[in-house]
């Protein structure tokens, strides 16, 4: 931007030519990297452009404002609230707030509080609507940015409620069979349960999200202005009070799943759903509650409510992890899969056990007797030490590669997340899978009794049966692919020191 571009439009403002144009010109200068030159400039015209908010046109008040904002001086305050409370015009209402949003609005927190309630509780239809939605959602953006908006805090429902359990597709009647519901019907991710426990279904560790289902609503249209309108009309706030100290309103966001560039879709939806339910605020970053939207094949979504409230203590213990780290709900799911071959008061060993989540979830399920870990990476055994303490595990961490690793009395089980490739941190070379794999498989009878069992989950699981297929005293005795797309799968094994 040159300087004589600038004065150029200061000129034109003074002379009181094209004034609408020449404000819209100047908006875009303020946004370019090299913009401090300008508002420095234009901080010196504030009378200017406060005369400017008296002007007949609405939308020369509405530009002038969000210069104005743009400057961030908060000498600029009143003149802005001044305009704000004697502005008629609705659609610009909601831009002087977004004008003042940037500054400290404290003096004026108690006049915006009280014009939020009244909004908050208007009846309004008709065409006023859009204006005073987007209007009441830069208020709230305002007063929670300055004071802590009340928070809803979950409690459980004194009814069975329905809800839908995301899970692998491949296993997903591991999770099924855990719950305990009047009716169940299977969804291509997990499904969906009528009549649920829902304390029961919250202490079950095979899902990854438990959604509800919108009461009353079986799909929702493409059309976000449509869409916004129907769950507008569902009812959600009357819904949410039921688990939840009642009352209030209630922070969301908008996810739609199984489609790419949803913006300018979801800022549609909401500004529809917030013209007709003035207990929903929408807030991206500071929300409880999810509205989530599974796409259809017919095009349609499946409204669901992920309520953020909830208290997930499934795996609390869990407090350090790597990038590596098997996420818990799989170790959960692995153990779920093998557990008829588990046995009780087994002596237990993870040669990749990271920071200990595999171990930790296979003794929630059946206790063993021993518990011991060994990972070439000292970060992970420390973290692990950290996350077994938290969980009241005692695992007996071994910094060592399992390759080197000797113990005098055997194993009855191994359960292990299988690494894809392994790089030895001092030496720092890198082992690929191939020979990991059948490096691992040499070694382990060394460490196993006569009918240990080994389960692998595994990013390779048609490495690992190779490996199997080569030593007569590995028997696969159970298999199942856990994630199609990524090609991770479980493995049951037996050892036998007898070839068959």
């Amino acid at each position: 931007m040159t300087p004589d571009l600038l004065n150029d439009l200061l000129e034109k403002l003074r002379e009181g030519t094209d004034i609408r144009q020449t404000l819209i010109a100047i908006r875009p200068l303020l946004s370019q990297e090299d913009a401090g030159a300008a508002k420095e400039c234009l901080r010196e015209e504030t009378d200017l452009l406060a005369a400017l908010l008296k002007h007949e046109d609405p939308k020369v008040r509405k530009n002038a404002a969000l210069i104005l904002g743009e400057l961030e001086t908060e000498a600029c305050l009143p003149f802005l609230f001044d305009a704000y409370e004697k502005e008629k015009t609705l659609f610009v209402r909601a831009d002087y707030l977004k004008a003042v949003s940037k500054m400290d609005c404290g003096p004026w927190l108690p006049m915006l509080e009280e014009r939020e309630r009244e909004l908050a509780g208007a009846d309004v239809s008709g065409p006023d609507q859009k204006h005073l939605a987007l209007e009441l959602r830069a208020l709230r953006d305002i007063i929670w940015k300055k004071k802590d908006p009340d928070r809803h805090h979950f409690r459980l429902p004194g009814r069975k409620v329905d809800v839908i359990l995301l899970t692998s597709r491949a296993l997903r009647d591991l999770t099924i069979a855990q719950v305990k519901a009047a009716s169940v019907r299977g969804l291509g991710a997990g499904a969906r349960f009528h009549g649920a426990d829902l304390k029961q279904v919250l202490g079950i560790r095979t899902y990854t999200e438990l959604l509800f289902p919108i009461p009353g609503l079986q799909a929702v249209p493409e059309d976000p202005y449509e869409a916004g309108e129907m769950l507008a009309g569902a009812g959600i706030p009357a819904f949410l009070d039921t688990m939840h100290e009642a009352g209030g309103i209630y922070r969301y966001r908008v996810e739609i799943k199984g489609e790419e560039k949803t913006g300018t879709k979801i800022r549609r939806l909401c500004a529809s759903l917030e013209q007709k339910e003035s207990r929903l605020a929408n807030s991206v970053s500071d929300y409880e509650v999810e509205i989530r939207l599974l796409r259809r094949r017919e095009g349609d979504y499946i409204p669901c409510l992920k309520l953020c409230t909830i208290p997930d203590k499934r795996f609390e213990y869990r407090k350090e992890f790597t990038s590596e780290s098997i996420s818990p709900v799989n170790a959960a799911l692995t153990v779920r899969f093998a557990d008829s071959y588990l046995k009780e008061g087994a002596k237990v060993l993870d040669p990749f056990c990271g920071v200990g989540t595999m171990l930790i979830e296979r003794d929630q399920a059946v206790p063993a007797k021993e518990l011991y870990g060994t990972d070439i990476f000292g970060e992970a055994i420390a973290k692990g030490r950290e996350n077994a303490a938290l969980a009241g595990r005692d695992i007996r961490f071994v910094n060592r590669d399992i390759l080197t690793f000797t113990h005098d009395r055997p194993f009855d089980e191994v359960i292990t997340d299988m690494p894809a490739a392994q790089t030895d941190p001092l030496t720092g070379m890198r082992q690929e899978p191939e020979g990991l794999y059948k490096a691992f498989f040499e070694k382990i009878p060394e460490l196993l009794a006569d009918g240990a069992v080994l389960v692998l989950y595994t990013p390779r699981p048609e490495l690992a049966a190779k490996c199997i297929a080569r030593d007569g005293r590995f028997k696969i005795a159970s298999q199942a692919a856990l994630d199609d797309r990524r090609g991770t799968g479980i493995l049951v094994v037996i050892f036998s020191r007898k070839e068959s």
